[in-house]
């Protein structure tokens, strides 16, 4: 026999061979790699496994593979070893099988490929798409178009994966790039059923030539389709092209709106672009005041004692966020961010806590790591103590909660859910009761947050109304746009969003979606017809909406704004008002994250409300990152120097400032005044006065105050901060 190297059995298997034997041929192959009754030449081997192969013979398949594959008596060929791998698979040779699948460990591109047909259509293995899909990966990553292609067919339309959209554009664009015209039609389809991603890459690909034949009309045609769906990066280069004149007819307006849309979405390209148009003719600037704050004005000196302290918390000091006057039990409350809520009493010599947010008991879990974050608002109900009233013994607390279980009323739209802020009603059975003896609170509202700033905002009844009126019991909440630089999920403009907003609520009606408040008839937008607006809204276009409040004589509402990089703004709040941001910022254009306005046409729109004061984050009498608050009109005459002026601050710097109630202005900061405060050692600022403080307790020095007024009985105003626990108290002349 030929194995046992005998010449006279291979010339009897050559012989049958020659005869077209194809078993003998596959022997005869053999002796020549083996050597065994004839002299070993490779080359005469693969001529022999060729012509068995070629009769379906399986074994002679496989060892034509494995040649071609080890270039042993031929050139070395891996594409002709894989077909003749596939031929034998197509034969249920488990040996080929295994061959390939040792190749494709190996990484061999065309033998993964070939692994993943088999598993994808069951020929020679156990049909699997799950193992079809992993093959096909591991050849597409290696840049096989084929592969790439059929990765991309499978994610579009769910064959053997979970459907996924984006990945399938991800394939179709590598096989693209390699020029497959099927991919292209991938994409197209995908397009036309209106993908907006898969929009932009056909109109990069019609704008490039890359994988189709360049076509100006059809690359604005799908940019357009994606720029209408909001796209920022389809908007910016459908602005360039109007702005070059590519491929459009030239139009500097049309470049102008695509770039502005484009960098509110937080396009650093378009903000670029936008500040290189403004620069050059129109202007901008980070702070568009050219004459520093209340320059030209004498500051106004007011008398300031220190009136009480509140506790530490946390063994630093009172974080405080809000003090208000409830005359029903003749005392005042003042709430530290971290959850603590004190009464105060009227001549300041008791301070108790009434009640603590963050106590295990409610399961509320406030929120307060961050310097935004926390206890944010408190209103007490007008009729609190009056005993019989639906509102007796209510009231109401704003606050962020890392408890993120329960769903939400209002979302952002945006992946993450940061933490939430609940609106919460209390109801104590005994109004003048020293400390809260209520049950649990019931909530009314909860907003899943994106990011962890920007969130909460203020509660206040309006406290200038009365019994019969309109607007008495109604509650008003202030809700900033989510956080973020520049509001990227565009919800301050959106009347189907309550971020970004004033809300006006009953919180003892039921008419709400969830049921748990009233939404009032006489809201602007509440019967509008509009389904996707919420009634809730009272005015929209608010960034940042810290605190609000009326003016007694004139009935005006006035809110603290706070502002982006550039303005920080007081504004007239009307009913359906729209405050103008993210479009602008104060009386500018706003067009990005980079910390300048434009210049160009100020106040520009007439539907906007824009500010009566604003002034600019980097005057030099402040510190970074300005935030406005306050804000109380003062018609009292106990402090002349103070009678009728709009009194409000910069949260971080502790400045405090003034303007005409009387004789409002229209924008600008020309109209403030500086206000300083007198405790009997001249003229400080607040900062100042909790520097010495720190200094006296041998506390660590203060470097910012965190500002905040507050209201007290028979107009008194309180200056509040967050560095060393006291509340001191503005007094007339000593």
């Amino acid at each position: 026999a030929a194995e046992q190297g005998s010449p006279q059995a291979v010339s009897g298997i050559r012989r049958m061979a020659e005869q077209g034997n194809a078993e003998a041929q596959l022997g005869l192959g053999v002796a020549y790699i083996v050597g065994r009754g004839v002299a070993q030449d490779a080359s005469e081997a693969v001529r022999w496994y060729r012509l068995a192969a070629v009769q379906g013979n399986v074994a002679a398949q496989v060892n034509l593979g494995v040649m071609y594959e080890g270039g042993r008596g031929v050139t070395e060929d891996k594409a002709e070893a894989m077909a003749w791998y596939r031929r034998a698979v197509e034969e249920a040779s488990e040996e080929a099988v295994t061959w390939i699948r040792e190749v494709a460990n190996q990484g061999w591109v065309e033998a993964q490929l070939a692994l993943a047909e088999m598993y994808a259509e069951g020929r020679g293995v156990a049909q699997d798409a799950s193992e079809a899909v992993r093959w096909y990966r591991l050849a597409a990553e290696q840049g096989h178009v084929e592969a790439q292609l059929t990765l991309g067919r499978r994610y579009d339309t769910g064959r053997g994966v979970v459907q996924d959209l984006a990945e399938a554009l991800r394939w179709y664009r590598q096989a693209t790039e390699q020029g497959s015209p099927q991919a292209v039609s991938g994409i197209r389809r995908m397009a036309e059923q209106g993908h907006v991603e898969a929009q932009l890459t056909l109109g990069s690909r019609y704008d490039t030539g890359r994988g189709v034949a360049q076509d100006a009309s059809e690359a604005v045609r799908w940019y357009r389709l994606a720029a209408e769906q909001g796209h920022a990066d389809a908007r910016f280069t459908l602005g360039s092209m109007y702005f070059d004149g590519r491929w459009v007819a030239q139009d500097a307006s049309e470049a102008e709106r695509l770039y502005l849309l484009a960098a509110k979405q937080g396009s650093v390209e378009a903000q670029r672009a936008l500040v290189a148009i403004y620069s050059n003719g129109h202007g901008v600037a980070d702070d568009p005041f050219s004459t520093p704050l209340a320059m030209g004005h004498r500051a106004i000196e007011v008398d300031i004692v220190e009136f009480v302290a509140i506790p530490n918390s946390e063994g630093t000091a009172a974080r405080m966020m809000l003090l208000i006057d409830e005359p029903g039990t003749r005392r005042m409350f003042v709430n530290d961010m971290r959850g603590p809520l004190y009464s105060v009493s009227y001549d300041g010599s008791t301070v108790t806590q009434y009640l603590d947010l963050n106590d295990r008991v409610w399961g509320i879990s406030v929120i307060w790591t961050w310097s935004e974050q926390g206890f944010q608002s408190f209103a007490f109900h007008p009729q609190f103590n009056d005993s019989g009233a639906p509102g007796f013994g209510k009231f109401y607390t704003l606050t962020d909660t890392g408890d993120t279980g329960p769903p939400a009323d209002f979302t952002s739209g945006g992946d993450i859910n940061s933490h939430d802020t609940v609106l919460l009603e209390w109801t104590a059975e005994d109004p003048g009761a020293l400390t809260y003896d209520g049950g649990p609170p019931r909530e009314l509202i909860r907003y899943e947050q994106p990011v962890g700033n920007h969130n909460g905002g203020h509660l206040a009844f309006n406290p200038i109304s009365s019994p019969g009126d309109a607007d008495f019991g109604l509650l008003y909440m202030g809700a900033a746009d989510g956080g973020d630089g520049g509001d990227p999920l565009n919800l301050a403009q959106s009347r189907r969003s309550a971020f970004g907003k004033i809300l006006r609520l009953d919180p003892l009606g039921s008419n709400s979606s969830n049921g748990q408040y009233g939404i009032p008839v006489d809201n602007p937008f509440a019967n509008d017809n509009i389904p996707d607006t919420l009634g809730e809204i009272y005015a929209l276009g608010l960034r940042n909406p810290q605190r609000f409040n009326w003016d007694s004589a004139t009935g005006n509402m006035f809110v603290a704004d706070i502002g982006q990089e550039s303005v920080e703004e007081i504004s007239l709040v009307t009913a359906g008002a729209n405050l103008g941001w993210n479009d602008w910022e104060g009386s500018f254009r706003f067009f990005g994250t980079q910390g300048v306005v434009s210049l160009a046409n100020p106040r520009g729109e007439a539907q906007m409300t824009y500010p009566i004061v604003e002034y600019g984050q980097r005057d030099p009498l402040l510190q970074p990152a300005s935030a406005v608050t306050g804000v109380y009109v003062y018609r009292a005459t106990a402090i002349p120097q103070l009678a009728n002026l709009v009194l409000f601050g910069d949260n971080p710097s502790g400045e405090m400032f003034a303007f005409s109630a009387d004789d409002l202005p229209a924008g600008g900061q020309e109209a403030i005044y500086r206000i300083l405060f007198n405790d009997g050692d001249g003229p400080k600022t607040l900062l100042q006065l909790i520097q010495e403080r720190n200094t006296v307790e041998g506390q660590e020095v203060a470097t910012r105050a965190d500002m905040r007024l507050g209201l007290g009985p028979t107009d008194q105003i309180f200056v509040l901060n967050k560095h060393d626990g006291i509340i001191r108290l503005l007094t007339a002349e000593r």
